[in-house]
């Protein structure tokens, strides 16, 4: 049985397909293939029971220009208030957080 989905054994997972993908082409090809194959392959690495509606995506080099992810704003039918992108874009990751390590990320 696999673990189940939470912020502990979601970081351990993630670590441990990051941590594969420096060293192994195959299974990184697999991160990026399509979202399913990301999936699936963190899963297995992590041995963990990852959600339907979380969506994984993993890309290569620091700056991205396929992927972008928005943040709407709060809906309000009586405004016609301006919202940017770069306040939407850059605004509502919270990563889990733990504690530092000596290897660059």
């Amino acid at each position: 049985m696999k673990k189940p989905w939470n912020s502990e054994n979601a970081v351990a997972a993630f670590t441990a397909a990051l941590t594969k993908s420096a060293h192994d082409r195959t299974f990184r090809n697999r991160l990026t293939a399509s979202l399913e194959s990301a999936k699936e392959a963190v899963s297995e690495v992590g041995d963990i029971e990852i959600p339907r509606d979380v969506v994984i995506v993993f890309h290569e080099g620091r700056e991205n220009e396929k992927y972008h992810v928005f943040w709407l704003p709060t809906f309000d039918e009586t405004t016609q208030t301006a919202h940017t992108y770069q306040y939407h874009f850059k605004c509502c990751y919270n990563p889990w957080l733990r504690p530092p390590s000596t290897t660059p990320g």
